[in-house]
């Protein structure tokens, strides 16, 4: 249902409509590349895998299967229609080393929203509200990663940063630098996301689950 409606969308909005729903429907695509690069991590059947993706992008369906029936991750990454292949080899290279999808996941996060901010300057004053929209979404999701990077003791965490060509707040990216856990939720206490994370960082500082603090985020 929701590639139907994603795709009735594109086809019956004006052309200048129909191309901002077509650029922000690739984060329908990036999921789905995510989704079949973890079935092939974790060696899940193909079968299992191509339910599981939601053709809701600009990839069709018959597209994803032939994805999904590559022999590797590499292969997947090479294949894939969405970001060129060399922004992802740091990303290829960190599994090989670390054996973990996350520098790969956040290469395709970074290029989808860097594409988007980008591709929102060429849109008229409508443009700039949908920037905003965007750029609160990527400083969530930077605030998430960083969660997650600083609770598993992950270093190097300023890697894993989207800066949107430098329209993150500086105290966002400022955040990566600080040495744990505590730190960046004391932190996040000084940022306009004060208001919604306070039952969160109860319910870790009780629990050490970090669910409720990401839900009121999102």
């Amino acid at each position: 249902n929701l590639a139907y409606t994603f795709k009735k969308l594109m086809k019956i909005s004006p052309k200048e409509l129909g191309t901002v729903i077509r650029e922000y429907a690739k984060r329908k695509d990036i999921e789905d590349i995510k989704t079949i690069i973890r079935g092939k991590f974790t060696n899940t059947p193909e079968k299992a895998v191509f339910d599981l993706v939601t053709s809701a992008g600009t990839l069709s369906r018959e597209y994803q299967h032939e994805l999904i029936k590559k022999d590797s991750i590499e292969q997947v990454l090479k294949g894939n229609k969405i970001v060129n292949f060399p922004l992802l080899e740091k990303g290829l290279a960190y599994l090989k080393e670390k054996n973990s999808l996350a520098m790969i996941e956040n290469e395709l996060d970074r290029y989808y929203f860097n594409n988007l901010v980008e591709f929102s300057r060429l849109l008229p004053r409508e443009g700039e509200l949908f920037r905003k929209f965007l750029i609160m979404e990527i400083e969530i999701l930077n605030v998430l990663t960083l969660l997650r990077l600083k609770k598993s003791k992950m270093e190097n965490a300023g890697n894993f940063i989207i800066t949107a060509h430098g329209l993150i707040n500086p105290k966002i990216t400022k955040m990566a630098e600080v040495d744990d856990l505590d730190a960046l939720i004391k932190a996040l206490e000084d940022t306009q996301y004060k208001k919604a994370i306070d039952k969160g960082i109860e319910d870790f500082k009780n629990s050490g689950s970090l669910i409720t603090l990401e839900t009121e985020l999102y």
